[in-house]
């Protein structure tokens, strides 16, 4: 019961890689919008490399760069 109780305590964790090219455009995004956040620039870069057309999120500031849609959770709740 003991390694039940020690998987269920500890918080899952997920990642994927980033390839050079996303980090390169997280790199130029930050220069292009000096407000944007580092987790914020790699979100959006990894959304634009898959060929997504919008990014569905809560912050009022994630701007909309490369012709990606930003939708803002707080219209649909």
């Amino acid at each position: 019961m003991h390694g039940v109780r020690s998987q269920v305590a500890r918080p899952a964790r997920s990642g994927f890689a980033l390839s050079h090219d996303q980090l390169r455009t997280a790199e130029r995004l930050r220069a292009q919008h000096g407000a944007l956040c580092t987790p914020d620039a790699l979100q959006l870069a990894a959304t634009i490399s898959t060929g997504c057309e919008s990014v569905v999120t809560d912050d009022r500031r994630m701007p909309a760069p490369d012709g990606l849609r930003v939708l803002q959770l707080s219209k649909f709740a």
